[in-house]
């Protein structure tokens, strides 16, 4: 998603819901959903963003990537 689509989306859940606390939820599950209930590991975990770095390489080519830790 580009970064003026995802302000756009943003603003306007701001509006909707207030300034509330944004997270993400990563996955490579097809229905997003933990397939090992408790593991130690987990295949799906919720986070919010705590810092960024631009990169330029690879095949996504240049973007800006989130972080769960600083």
């Amino acid at each position: 998603m580009k970064i003026s689509k995802l302000i756009l989306l943003l603003e306007r859940e701001k509006k909707r819901l207030g300034d509330i606390e944004v997270t993400m939820q990563a996955t490579v599950l097809e229905d997003g959903y933990a397939s090992n209930e408790g593991g130690n590991i987990p295949d799906v975990f919720e986070s919010t963003i705590e810092s960024s770095r631009d990169y330029d390489d690879g095949r996504l080519g240049k973007r800006l990537k989130l972080f769960w830790q600083m």
